[in-house]
Formats: structure tokens, C-alpha cells, sequence
């Protein structure tokens, strides 16, 4: 399957009010990359990371929902503004709101926004009043916006916009599955010092529900690799689909208008004092897909390839990516025991034989229905 961008073709809509994409992914995918492109076009508005219903669900969660009244709308919106300013401090692609009084002044307008239009859903006024509230605090003129671009990260929660969002599209980014799983250990061992099982549950469960999100929806894909070839290239053709005017800003990468270089886990350093990091300068060609593959395969092992190949063995067909071991019956059966066993409590088992098998059991239970992956993963 040839991929750059792949549309389904939607119904032509006749409206004055900006169109509404949500920009997902299947992991680790360059996803921020493209949100910082987007970033820099007039006629284009995306908040920094929103992950709008991801972070409903990490609100209703948290001690902040405790102190709101389910049926009190200007209640909830003040305490899941307190949350995501809060959690978002000092988090260069989360944070938008940077002083009490800007928090103060972007409540106001939400609530002003919120209590229009009483006829439709809250969470459909609330995502609406999140962007016109943005807009107004960033003094931006939503009159000269035609797209509304929702970074959504987690791929469990696209189906949500159909809920509340008429006519939503979706730009989904994809990847080598390898590139992916190699990325997130490279990730969590050069900052946690370990690659926790819960991590290896999560980026399978990601892939799974993202599979079947794109059998069932019409989505604009990304393949990753073929981005890279030629960016400029690529975002013009971008530009064309979302139906927004070609513009040399789109070029420069930014995030609220500030220059931003990058989150790639191989170019990170860390800071436990702060949320973001510092990249270093990226090399010529870092990002082609060759260069990928020679990373890739330094972090993992075969065990791990043989792993992420059988069980996301969909993706590799559906995108022409090439398997690194060849299929085969054997390596299928290596592949789901692999599966159950890696990263598995397998230190002092005989100490830890309960959480074994309760990892065994969370991913069995993934490989049956992936959207549930909040209440698997809480079985640990």
C-alpha cells in the first residue's frame, strides 16, 4: 500500500465554522514534529498537546474531580482548568497557560463560551470553548482560522470525537512498529533507567487500537518515512488537503510560536527539575528511514523484533514494511511467548509470582479488546 497522504473522501461541507481534525499517532511517531509544522500556520489553531478526552479521563481521576459537582458546568471547567494547569507546568509541549492571571482570564472567556448553545452536549461546548478561548487569550482571530487541529496522543480516545464532534476528520501518524518500540525503551532506560512492563503494555495496546480505529474510519495517514524523504514536499501536499493557503511558515518548527528542536529520545537530555528537555543539534539525515532502521536495531534485541513483528503483524502488511526475520510458524509461536514472558517481573520471580501472573493475564487481555486498556492496565 502506497501511502503520503491517504484520504478517504469526505462529503463536501458548505459552513463558515473551521473544520475539525484530531491528530493521532501509533506511538512514538514524530507526531510532535508535525504538530510544531502546524503550529506555524495563520490559518490553522492547535493547542499545545490538548489530548482533549485523554485529559477529561486523567481529570476525572484526579483529587481535583473530587471537588466538583458533576451537574455545577462552571465548576467542572474551574477545576479541570486548576488540573491542567497544574500538570503542565514547565512542559513545553503541554503548557499554555503561564501565570495565574492568564489562567484567570482564559477561565473567564471558557465559561463564556461554555454557557452559549445550551442545546448541545458539554463535552461539545467545552471542546469548542477550550479553542475560542485559546484563540482569544493568544490573541488570535478565530474569524481567520479555517482548521481546528485537536492533538489527541493516546489513540484509545479517538473514538470519542465521534461522540461529540459532527463531521470530525483525522490525521493518524504512522511508523515502523520496530522504530516505535525502539524509541520507547531507548526513552524510558536513558531516564528511568529501566523499561518497565506497564510501558511494553501501553505501546502494544496503542498499536492494537489504532489497527482497529483505521479499518473502521476515514482518516488522513502519515507514514513517517516517507515525510522525512522530503518535508517541504510533504507539507505542501498537507497544506492542500486541510484546504488552508500555502505559506513558508509552515517550514519552521515552533510551539506557541516559540522555536522548538525536537523530542527525538536519541537527541534528549534530561532534567528531573523540569518537565521538557534540551535537544542536542540533529544530524544531517537523522531522521531517514535507513538511519532509523541502523538505531533501531542497536537498542533491540531479537527477541524484541520477533516480539513487535508477529504481533503487529497487520501494520507491516498494510504498509509495505519490510520484517526484519522472516515469517514463519515458529516465530509466530516465539512471537506470543515472547509476548507473555518479556519484561515479566522476572526478577526474584518467586517474590513477585503474583504480579507475573497478573502481567500475564493484562496481556491476554489486551490482545482481545485493546480499548480497554485503562482498565487492564489496572490490574497491575
Amino acid at each position: 500500500m502506497k501511502v503520503l497522504l491517504n484520504e478517504n473522501k469526505y462529503k463536501s461541507l458548505k459552513r463558515s465554522n473551521p473544520k475539525i481534525y484530531v491528530l493521532g499517532c501509533v506511538g512514538r511517531s514524530g507526531i510532535n514534529f508535525l504538530h510544531s509544522k502546524l503550529d506555524s500556520h495563520p490559518e490553522i489553531l492547535i493547542m499545545p498537546d490538548l489530548s482533549f478526552f485523554r485529559s477529561i479521563y486523567g481529570f476525572k481521576n484526579s483529587k481535583f474531580y473530587k471537588n466538583t459537582c458533576s451537574t455545577d458546568e462552571n465548576k467542572f471547567c474551574k477545576y479541570f482548568v486548576n488540573y491542567l494547569y497544574s500538570n503542565r507546568k514547565n512542559d513545553l509541549e503541554k503548557e499554555f497557560l503561564f501565570s495565574k492571571k492568564q489562567r484567570k482570564d482564559f477561565l473567564k472567556s471558557l465559561n463564556k463560551y461554555i454557557n452559549k448553545n445550551k442545546k448541545y452536549k458539554f463535552y461539545t461546548r467545552l471542546f469548542y470553548a477550550f479553542h475560542y478561548a485559546f484563540a482569544e487569550i493568544r490573541k488570535i482571530n478565530i474569524n481567520n482560522i479555517k482548521v481546528i487541529i485537536s492533538h489527541e496522543h493516546s489513540s484509545h480516545f479517538l473514538q470519542e470525537y465521534f461522540k461529540y464532534i459532527r463531521n470530525v476528520r483525522f490525521i493518524i501518524m504512522i511508523r515502523n512498529p520496530i522504530s516505535i518500540f525502539a524509541g520507547l525503551k531507548f526513552f524510558n532506560i536513558s531516564r528511568y533507567k529501566k523499561h518497565p512492563p506497564i510501558s511494553l503494555d501501553f505501546h502494544i495496546g496503542q498499536i492494537f487500537s489504532i489497527i482497529k480505529f483505521l479499518k473502521n474510519n476515514k482518516s488522513i495517514i502519515i507514514k513517517n518515512e516517507i515525510m522525512n524523504k522530503n518535508i517541504n514536499y510533504f507539507l505542501e501536499k498537507l497544506e492542500k488537503k486541510l484546504g488552508v493557503k500555502k505559506t513558508n511558515l509552515i517550514k519552521k518548527s515552533t510551539y506557541l510560536g516559540k522555536k522548538w528542536s525536537g523530542d527525538s529520545a536519541y537527541l534528549m537530555t534530561y532534567s528531573y527539575s523540569r518537565h521538557y528537555q534540551t535537544q542536542k543539534k540533529t544530524p544531517k539525515n537523522f531522521h531517514l528511514e535507513k538511519n532509523q532502521l541502523k538505531r533501531t536495531l542497536k537498542v533491540l534485541d531479537e527477541k524484541e523484533i520477533i516480539l513487535t513483528e508477529v504481533l503487529l503483524k497487520s501494520i507491516y502488511k498494510k504498509f509495505n514494511y519490510n520484517f526484519i526475520i522472516k515469517d514463519s510458524l515458529t516465530k509466530s509461536i516465539k512471537g506470543y511467548f515472547y509476548y507473555l514472558t518479556i519484561y515479566n517481573q522476572r526478577e526474584g520471580l518467586n517474590k513477585n509470582f503474583i504480579n507475573y501472573i497478573k502481567c500475564c493475564l493484562r496481556r491476554i487481555l489486551l490482545l482481545f479488546n485493546s480499548r480497554k486498556i485503562y482498565f487492564w492496565l489496572g490490574i497491575s
